[in-house]
């Protein structure tokens, strides 16, 4: 099954490819190039397959090699040409042969060796400078090889020409919040993921490295899947609480050809110093980092704080859509972890706490069925009991105030837009309900000074809405406002006096960067811009620092976290371990949490990011 979220496309990419070797092209000479032996039948052959001419002008330098016999030349078009004893002339673009000689002319990619070639390790293959002025890194790169779109999260990508089946070398350049400087730690996390990423996957020794002047760790690993076998080289390199990641992916019937270009380019990446600037200029604010797991990765869960203990409930498999009804339960006094079950598997769910109870309320159990269920722990009784809400329905929101929780919109198992809501009174134990002004899903909400505010969302003509709904917790009487820009799938918390509503996506599905902060003091409205736009992503707080960390940009998940001083009004950033969306967030005493998720490639996340905030909130 699959959620009924406002999909984002994904792809399952296998982790790419390296480069080559460092051999610069030599001048043109202009002259007629006929004398070579074969040399105009190949160009012949080039241009009648219709590629570029890649023979150029005449060859030169040639060197003679008195070990085989070969002379080896080389073309100002980026041609590699050798000859064989006068008996055969031999010319590579460095993935492909052609040879003319006693038997004709042949074509064969380079991997289907012939018995008087030269080894793939001596034949040198043309590179060309690239640099990342923005990342600060400078690679070389085979001529040649097409630069495309990177995979989510990457920087950039080069793939070289096909070798059969569609299949073609890559070289992918990619940066990870390192969430600390421990580079064994980070390439254990990341072995985890690609074995749930990759399947087949079957990881070869790893050990230390030195890119340039920094540290780095490399490991070599091989892949059974869709019928293609293929192998690959990591190579990880730390930098300013980043580690840059470069994948390096082949055939494994071309791997023997590739390898040494591969590690030939790897050694050919530096860095420049300083490191470029964070997003949007913002300090980098340094905090204790930990990580912990989940007993199970998931996306879509919840997550809500009773006494110092956080919850997190619920979710579901990113890539099949399977709903959990796990509860991972983390002691902030003790750091230590535990389980229990919800009463029924879901998704999409909403969470809240009033007084000394943990309320989990609807959610998604399988495609078409919405859940009703209210699960409710008691922290005093460390027991669990139900409820039901008056509509099932999923996508909702839900927020506490004045001893009450209360559980807003969504959308039920016929897929229609909600916009009821089911009051909790703790004290009581009764239900009541109300409306909502516009119904709606994918809705925030978050409560301050009293009050109860539900924002955003998507309405039932499927369009983005800007309606913020107020409840008051003292009156029960209900007012509305408006955000500063119609958006669903943002992220609400308080601080102080303040909520702030951050982030999410229009009806383009366009990431949107907008904060719209309410203050309760005054009842006035304004706004502010995170580092990044994105959507889906989470927000806790602790004393006056608000954390607002990943979600999806529209292209890819972003690891970033926007850090918000309600006392100063002053933004800083840091960074998550691993990029993702769909995260869920909660304080326990000082400690605010990060977990599950999912990544680039469509992968559930069982990663606890877990920032210790300093006590006086600076």
């Amino acid at each position: 099954m699959q959620f009924r979220s406002l999909p984002k496309a994904r792809v399952v990419v296998l982790l790419l490819a390296l480069v080559a070797p460092l051999t610069l092209p030599l001048p043109a000479v202009a002259a007629d190039c006929e004398f070579v032996l074969g040399f105009k039948t190949l160009r012949d052959l080039v241009n009648a397959d219709e590629s570029r001419d890649k023979v150029g002008a005449c060859l030169d330098s040639e060197r003679y090699n008195p070990e085989n016999g070969d002379s080896l030349q080389h073309s100002a078009g980026g041609l590699l040409v050798w000859r064989k004893a006068d008996n055969g002339t031999a010319f590579t673009d460095g993935y492909r042969t052609w040879i003319n000689g006693p038997q004709g002319l042949q074509a064969r990619l380079n991997t289907e060796r012939f018995d008087w070639e030269a080894g793939a390790d001596v034949l040198p293959v043309e590179t060309t400078g690239y640099s990342d002025s923005e990342h600060g890194f400078t690679l070389q790169v085979p001529v040649g090889w097409a630069n495309g779109d990177p995979p989510g999260g990457g920087i950039v990508s080069f793939t070289g020409p096909e070798e059969g089946d569609g299949a073609r070398p890559s070289i992918v350049v990619k940066r990870h919040g390192s969430g600390s400087n421990d580079l064994e730690t980070f390439v254990a996390r990341a072995r985890e993921a690609a074995v749930a990423i990759v399947p087949g996957y079957v990881p070869g020794d790893a050990g230390t490295t030195t890119v340039g002047t920094l540290p780095g760790w490399f490991q070599e690993y091989a892949v059974e899947a869709q019928s293609l076998s293929t192998r690959g080289r990591q190579t990880f390199v730390l930098r300013d609480e980043h580690v840059y990641a470069l994948t390096m992916t082949a055939l494994a019937s071309t791997w023997d050809h590739h390898a040494p270009l591969f590690r030939a380019v790897e050694q050919s990446l530096t860095f420049t110093s300083p490191a470029p600037a964070t997003d949007s200029g913002r300090p980098t604010l340094t905090l204790p980092h930990t990580e912990a797991q989940l007993s199970e990765a998931r996306t879509n869960l919840v997550a809500t704080t009773v006494g110092t203990t956080v919850l997190f409930a619920g979710g579901g498999d990113a890539l099949f859509g399977s709903p959990s009804a796990v509860v991972d339960l983390y002691d902030g006094d003790t750091g230590r972890w535990s389980t229990a079950t919800l009463t029924e598997a879901r998704g999409l769910l909403a969470a809240t706490t009033v007084g000394k109870k943990a309320l989990f309320a609807g959610g998604l159990a399988d495609v078409f069925e919405s859940s009703s269920v209210v699960d409710i722990y008691d922290s005093t009784s460390r027991s669990w009991s139900t409820a039901e809400l008056s509509v099932a329905r999923d996508s909702l929101a839900a927020t506490a105030v004045e001893g009450k929780a209360l559980f807003a919109g969504g959308e039920d198992a016929a897929g229609k837009t909600s916009a009821a809501v089911d009051i909790y009174d703790a004290e009581t134990g009764s239900w009541s309900t109300a409306v909502l002004s516009l119904a709606r899903q994918f809705l925030a909400a978050a409560s301050v000074g009293g009050k109860a505010l539900f924002a955003g969302g998507v309405d039932e003509a499927s369009q983005s809405s800007a309606v913020v709904d107020i409840y008051d917790g003292a009156t029960g009487r209900w007012s509305t406002a408006t955000l500063s820009q119609a958006r669903d799938q943002l992220a609400a918390i308080s601080a102080g006096t303040l909520a702030l509503f951050a982030g999410g996506e229009d009806t383009a599905a366009t990431a949107s960067s907008v904060v719209d902060i309410y203050d309760s003091a005054t009842g006035e409205w304004s706004t502010a811009t995170l580092s990044a736009p994105r959507r889906s992503l989470g927000a806790a707080v602790v004393g006056d620092l608000v954390l607002i960390a990943g979600g999806w940009d529209g292209e890819q998940d972003r690891d970033v976290i926007d850090v918000f001083n309600a006392a100063t009004g002053t933004w800083s950033v840091t960074t998550l371990s691993q990029a993702r969306d769909s995260l869920a967030a909660a304080t326990a005493g000082m400690k605010i949490l990060f977990a599950g998720g999912e990544d680039d490639v469509g992968t559930s996340s069982a990663v606890v990011d877990i920032f210790d905030l300093p006590s006086d909130g600076e």
